[in-house]
């Protein structure tokens, strides 16, 4: 199930969709993998590569977080994972029918019904892209306070205190973040090169003041050789040079339980959803540059918008 999927089934009927959710729990990442190769093998080639490539994410998703089987919980998690990595509505539209149509196949035992006779294109068509955009798949994550951020670094890593106060001082997203090279830290000029989300082949600039200047500077230096040696990214990790998005969200999350400041809002569906996220930095200084007297132009830039039609979301935190 893909980020819009289970956003939009928590709109539909939770008896019919839980035993949907419920048949797809039978099913460890790797019989999930034999299932899909059987499943490729009646398609044809052009539609084939497509939901091979989403099939497989979402199943690389359940195995790099140790995921032996899927429940509704964990199925949540990777929406909203997808979400604040920013992924594109179109891209969305495509995983979600790419799992559904896998789902039909294999679990033909399950009614699929609910999913036939909902309009599912209008349905998809009314989320965005983006957590950000009025609030729709954003809705609960709030702004973090500079204490907050502070209680955060008091218990992090030397690791995760760099990016809750790089994520503090540039409000970038997560794939923004997961995707710097040590080579776009240019700590000569005092600022990161970034390749923006949002926007095809657009990069930009992003400065880090003194304090976050020395942070990466020892981290470079000290912590970071340890870790990757061969990779070009800033976050590795041992098992991974590479790193994830979703792994860096998760860190954010994890950090804010551990720090005493995480909150949870109660879905409809009963599962709980975080409040303190990545995206709550972003807020923080939206807000922030608002107090500064920056234009709202200024503010689209620095948080790596092409308008200013989103700022205003990040302005109104009632």
């Amino acid at each position: 199930m893909d980020e819009a999927t289970l956003e939009v089934m928590a709109a539909a009927n939770d008896e019919d969709l839980n035993e949907i959710i419920d048949d797809l729990t039978h099913f460890t990442p790797e019989e999930l993998r034999d299932e899909m190769d059987r499943y490729l093998l009646s398609i044809g080639n052009r539609k084939r590569n497509r939901d091979s490539t989403n099939i497989q994410h979402f199943i690389d998703w359940m195995a790099k977080n140790n995921i032996e089987s899927v429940s509704d919980h964990e199925i949540r998690m990777y929406i909203r994972d997808k979400v604040e990595e920013g992924y594109a509505k179109n891209t969305l539209k495509s995983h979600y029918y790419s799992i559904v149509n896998f789902s039909d196949d294999r679990l033909s035992a399950v009614s699929t019904s609910l999913i036939r006779d909902v309009n599912w294109s209008d349905t998809v068509d009314s989320f965005t892209d983006d957590e950000e955009q009025k609030g729709r798949l954003g809705k609960g994550v709030r702004p973090i306070t500079e204490s907050e951020k502070d209680a955060m670094r008091e218990v992090a890593s030397a690791r995760n205190e760099l990016l809750t106060e790089l994520l503090w001082q540039t409000g970038l997203r997560a794939k923004e973040a997961a995707n710097i090279k040590i080579s776009d830290i240019n700590l000569t000029s005092k600022n990161i090169k970034v390749k923006t989300a949002k926007r095809k082949k657009h990069t930009r600039v992003v400065s880090i003041n003194n304090e976050l200047y020395f942070m990466l500077d020892e981290y470079l230096d000290v912590t970071r050789p340890k870790y990757g040696k061969s990779s070009k990214y800033l976050w590795v990790s041992n098992s991974s040079e590479k790193p994830q998005p979703h792994n860096l969200t998760r860190s954010v999350r994890e950090l804010a339980d551990e720090a005493g400041i995480q909150e949870y809002d109660e879905m409809q569906n009963g599962a709980q959803r975080a409040r303190i996220a990545v995206h709550s930095f972003r807020k923080a200084l939206g807000i922030r540059l608002d107090e500064q007297g920056a234009s709202m132009k200024e503010i689209a830039e620095t948080l790596g918008h092409s308008n200013t039609g989103s700022v205003s979301t990040y302005l109104d935190i009632d």
